[in-house]
């Protein structure tokens, strides 16, 4: 049953969803909050969302997460590949004080409410590096450089912690500018023009445009990041690479990549892993 929204939690985990006809994220999530709540039973959940025109949020996830809470986007993403335009409002929507963002693309195979004890003192954390399946640090070196050549700090947008603050809200404030005017940033302050707007370019400027890059941690945030290193643009789904991922469940809310078994957050992003043999032991 859903919670009402009246009295602001004290923490919980937050979902994103604007309504994409080419990615099932409502299905996504329905499996995240699936293997979140097998090992985080107590950590309420909520998904915040916008422009479900077929009602597809609202059946799949209705009797699953706590909260279910419907926006209105501020800005127009009809058409676009990424529609992230909208995702700073999580700040102003979420129905919780300590709020950790998760992308709807992930499985849960653990406990995760001590990751809110790093905002006891910071009001925004985000991390800059993820793992391989074996528990290696895998770092993007690409990525790396290419943030490095725009002056920006590398940063990852799939998961981070924010506290209701000024900081925070300084943060989001300038997010949502960001936001609604990329094109404009982008050349403004990285003097080149992008076809398209991209989340960590986002969240990047704003750390550093409101002096927050001490909130990026090495150390924290860490998860399985289950995507090639390297985009391969004659088949830009990935889908040859996935072809030789072994990821499966083996038994409730409990996942092996190849021969090991995961232990931490895993970011899997590719929608054809949700077979329903799969799903059935999530």
């Amino acid at each position: 049953m859903l919670k009402e929204n009246k009295i602001l939690e004290k923490n919980g985990v937050v979902f994103f969803i604007d309504y994409n006809e080419n990615i099932p994220y409502e299905k996504m999530a329905k499996y995240a909050i699936l293997s979140l709540k097998k090992h985080n039973p107590h950590l309420s959940c909520a998904v915040i969302y916008c422009n479900d025109i077929f009602n597809l949020v609202k059946k799949e996830l209705n009797n699953i997460c706590d909260y279910l809470i419907e926006i209105q986007p501020v800005l127009d993403t009809y058409g676009k590949i990424k529609k992230i335009a909208n995702i700073f409002q999580i700040y102003w929507a979420t129905p919780f004080e300590e709020t950790l963002y998760l992308d709807s693309d992930f499985l849960i195979p653990n406990k995760i409410s001590y990751l809110f004890s790093k905002i006891i003192k910071e009001e925004l954390v985000f991390g800059n590096n993820c793992l391989d399946f074996r528990g290696n640090i895998k770092l993007n070196q690409y990525a790396v450089n290419f943030f490095s050549k725009y002056q920006l700090p590398f940063v990852n947008n799939q998961m981070f912690l924010f506290k209701k603050g000024n900081k925070a809200l300084e943060f989001f404030n300038l997010w949502s500018q960001v936001s609604a005017n990329w094109d404009l940033f982008y050349s403004n302050f990285l003097k080149t023009r992008f076809e398209q707007q991209d989340i960590r370019i986002d969240i990047s400027m704003c750390l550093k445009l409101t002096d927050n890059t001490d909130c990026i941690q090495k150390s924290f945030l860490n998860f399985v990041d289950l995507r090639p290193l390297k985009v391969n643009y004659t088949d830009k789904d990935d889908q040859d690479f996935y072809k030789h991922v072994n990821l499966w469940a083996i038994k409730k809310s409990v996942f092996k990549c190849q021969n090991i078994i995961l232990t931490n957050p895993v970011h899997y992003k590719y929608k054809q892993f949700l077979t329903e043999e799969f799903c059935n032991k999530i």
